[in-house]
């Protein structure tokens, strides 16, 4: 009797089980993305001047203005270039009256201007670049009178490169230190630069 009961029991709950709806498994959200950071010349730009001069409007946005509020869907390019000169006419010079507005307007101007960072330093192998390219490209160009000009300069380029390679350590200290004076030089600029951007 025991053993039936225990057989009901166990029916009725595999029977409940069977019932109860499938539970559904958390749906997993993406992770949501964060926004990149401006750079801090994005920065500067956004920064720097609200009241930017627009540039002068061209003929041709006139004339797309104008069909648009006629709700004409034909706007293009293609359709102002094959207008006769005459039809042009009147979008030409509501472009110079734009140009000549856009011309007062920047001599009245005096936003701030965009201080552009110190140049960057040149590496040890550029140095080398300048200094023995052209010794390279004349002795590539001797020995080889059919080169094309395309090719010749990928040629020239492998050379110089191959012969910093092959250079002593002795040989590249000069290159290098005329990299690390650079480097000096580029990072006093930087520290003023940045002093007087903030």
């Amino acid at each position: 009797m025991k053993n039936v009961v225990r057989k009901n029991k166990g029916t009725a709950v595999s029977s409940e089980k069977s019932k109860s709806p499938k539970s559904k498994s958390p749906k997993t959200k993406s992770p949501k993305r964060t926004p990149k950071k401006a750079s801090k010349t994005q920065a500067k730009v956004s920064k720097v001047d609200p009241k930017k001069l627009e540039r002068p409007i061209t003929a041709y946005k006139f004339f797309a203005a104008a069909e648009a509020n006629k709700n004409n869907p034909d706007t293009s390019f293609a359709r102002y270039s094959k207008l006769t000169p005459e039809e042009q006419k009147p979008w030409k010079m509501k472009a110079a009256e734009s140009r000549k507005q856009y011309q007062t307007a920047k001599a009245d101007y005096s936003g701030p201007k965009i201080k552009k960072g110190p140049k960057k330093p040149e590496r040890a192998f550029k140095y080398y670049w300048n200094e023995n390219k052209d010794r390279i490209s004349t002795e590539y160009l001797k020995g080889n009178s059919d080169a094309i000009k395309g090719e010749s300069s990928e040629e020239i380029a492998k050379l110089v490169r191959v012969a910093f390679q092959a250079l002593t350590p002795k040989g590249r200290k000069k290159y290098h230190n005329l990299a690390n004076k650079d480097k000096t030089r580029y990072e006093k600029e930087f520290a003023a630069y940045s002093e007087d951007s903030q």
